[in-house]
């Protein structure tokens, strides 16, 4: 029993880290707007991007902050279930929270995959700025 747990916390762990490895070597496809380095604000955003750009720049943001928030989600519902034991009502409602927090990631994963791979150009936003 213990040493198949841990063979499946080895494998977890390489399954962690073997991805960060392999893909540590390739370059970032996406240019992230510049804004002045004195105070970066929206407007120096705006100023310096086109509106493709722009809207690249949030709308990357605005997955990564959801994933992140999702996957706190899923810990929070974690620890819930963890401290629940023997309540019920308790279990029950941490293991909606991390049923729930599974179907965020995986509406979020599904929206970047749809979006990445079936068709790529609908993310190239290539609106020209004007002067």
């Amino acid at each position: 029993m213990k040493t198949s747990f841990l063979f499946l916390i080895a494998i977890l762990i390489g399954a962690v880290i073997l991805p960060i490895v392999c893909l540590g070597q390739i370059d970032l496809e996406q240019d992230y707007p510049s804004w002045s380095k004195n105070a970066p604000n929206l407007q120096s955003i705006v100023k310096n991007n086109s509106l493709g750009e722009v809207i690249n720049f949030f709308v990357t943001w605005a997955i990564i902050i959801s994933v992140l928030l999702a996957a706190l989600s899923l810990v929070y519902g974690g620890v819930m279930y963890l401290f629940s034991a023997g309540q019920v009502n308790k279990t029950t409602n941490a293991k909606k929270r991390i049923r729930e927090s599974f179907y965020g990631l995986l509406i979020l994963a599904g929206s970047f995959l749809v979006l990445q791979f079936i068709n790529p150009q609908v993310t190239i936003l290539q609106i020209k700025k004007t002067t």
